[in-house]
């Protein structure tokens, strides 16, 4: 929950994630009912392979298939809508574990490489650990690098919001990995005959790790598409009425002289205001990423509340009010 309260995103947001992450503490649910059930020997329909986290194609696999499925288009709707070329590489990445998961290319592979070099893969090294585990991960070790280099250059290239966003989703991937990875190789650690309870709940917290991770990772991707997810309003524009950004992203009011109002409301990235002439009033409400106020000359109030943090800057000459969260922010009242 320490990821969820640092990115702080708008309240629909929060709802989507709620709603994915229930549907896997559902499937998770049936899994372990499934299990008591043919433990029990009652309840023969509960027992199908289909209710297992584990079981290709069953109904919780599916659900990971559309989570990538989804992930992969609201990258590929941000590339070509709102030319984000910088996801191309991400939205390549989610092809491949989407086909990856559905056709099991890397454990195809393995057993194909393996058998050209005359080993069985399903002969086992030690415990449960099989030629064709580390031949999986050796696989998915390739192909990991392949996808990651066009990630690499548009993070190389990108400018510091690209980078940030980066961090979260290499953050996601990560989280990914250990479930599926790692998780994986130390339940292998354990002989399925003589640890059979610890077995289970190795698969448990693998195959169920591995669905919130993912829910999250759509989740982030999703919160990427909210609104605007960068805007800017460049030097020596002018704003007649007003501007206001609202449940949009990253943002940038940079030299501007505004007749009416700036707004910046429920907004998921870091905001700035520098260098403005402002005619009415700066309304800063619930944004999430901190708010940077600086030289600007505001001839009404500037109202702040709920923001996480709190608006930070100085030398500002305000000839209204400060109020709330910025009342203490360094200014200068004229």
């Amino acid at each position: 929950m320490n990821m969820i309260k640092k990115i702080k995103l708008p309240n629909q947001a929060i709802k989507f994630l709620i709603i994915l992450l229930s549907a896997d503490l559902m499937y998770i649910l049936l899994h372990m009912t499934s299990k008591i059930a043919g433990f029990l020997d009652m309840g023969a329909t509960i027992q199908d392979e289909a209710f297992n986290i584990y079981t290709d194609l069953g109904i919780a696999e599916s659900f990971q298939y559309a989570k990538e499925y989804w992930i992969f288009i609201l990258l590929a709707w941000m590339i070509f809508k709102h030319k984000k070329y910088f996801f191309t590489g991400w939205a390549i990445m989610f092809i491949y574990l989407l086909f990856d998961d559905i056709f099991s290319i890397h454990e195809r592979l393995s057993s194909f490489v393996l058998e050209r070099f005359g080993v069985s893969s399903r002969q086992t090294l030690f415990a449960e650990v099989r030629y064709q585990d580390f031949g999986e991960i050796g696989i998915s070790l390739f192909f990991g690098l392949l996808l990651l280099f066009p990630i690499a250059i548009a993070y190389i290239r990108g400018d510091s919001k690209v980078r940030t966003t980066f961090h979260y989703l290499i953050g996601c991937l990560l989280l990914l990995v250990f479930f599926g990875v790692i998780t994986d190789f130390i339940d292998r650690l354990f002989s399925e005959e003589t640890h059979k309870i610890l077995k289970e709940i190795g698969i448990l917290i693998e195959d169920g790790g591995e669905m919130i991770a993912m829910s999250i990772m759509c989740w982030y991707v999703y919160t990427l598409t909210e609104g605007a997810n960068y805007a800017e309003v460049p030097d020596g524009s002018s704003g007649g009425g007003g501007i206001q950004i609202k449940q949009g992203g990253a943002a940038q009011i940079n030299g501007v002289h505004v007749i009416g109002d700036i707004q910046l409301e429920s907004n998921s990235g870091a905001l700035s205001s520098t260098v403005n002439q402002v005619g009415g009033n700066v309304r800063i409400f619930q944004n999430m990423s901190g708010v940077t106020l600086a030289d600007n000359n505001i001839n009404g109030n500037v109202q702040c509340k709920q923001n996480a943090p709190a608006p930070s800057g100085g030398s500002n000459v305000v000839r209204g009010n400060k109020e709330d969260q910025c009342a203490g922010l360094r200014v200068q009242l004229k």
